[in-house]
């Protein structure tokens, strides 16, 4: 739902809006107020923070991701506890 600025005050008056006033606000958005465009998968990740994130991507013209080497694990040892394990 888009809330006209003009309205911002009145659309947050919970004290003497109830809710039938606030749905009369409820309608499309202007033509021409918004903007559609495709953004980075980078997004979905929430350790991504960066401007870029939000301006136009486009997969056709986007470097391929580089995948960063994982850190080597050795297994443990198992702990012989005598019971048996699921895993």
């Amino acid at each position: 739902m888009i809330v006209a600025p003009e309205q911002f005050d009145f659309w947050l008056d919970c004290r003497n809006v109830d809710e039938k006033m606030a749905a009369a606000l409820i309608a499309p958005a202007p033509d021409g107020s918004m903007q559609v465009y495709e953004i980075s998968p980078a997004v979905n990740r929430v350790a991504n923070d960066a401007p870029a994130l939000h301006e136009p991507y486009s997969a056709d013209l986007a470097e391929p991701p580089v995948e960063k080497p994982k850190p080597f694990r050795k297994a443990r040892e198992p702990i012989d506890t005598g019971q048996g394990s699921l895993f």
